[in-house]
């Protein structure tokens, strides 16, 4: 990088990889409605490994 093209705008496109245009959409509220609308149950924490654990 130089100063010429050095600049901090966050809807530049810097990093390889990443949806910008997912991102943009999710910032403009295209999934809110998903998102709001949540999981259905999902196990968390022990319940997530019960019947893996064992005693020793």
């Amino acid at each position: 990088m130089s100063m010429d093209n050095y600049h901090r705008y966050p809807d530049d496109e810097k990093v390889k990889g990443v949806d910008y245009q997912f991102y943009r959409d999710l910032l403009a509220g295209h999934y809110d409605e998903e998102i709001n609308r949540g999981m259905d149950y999902v196990e968390r924490g022990a319940e997530l490994y019960r019947g893996t654990l064992v005693k020793a």
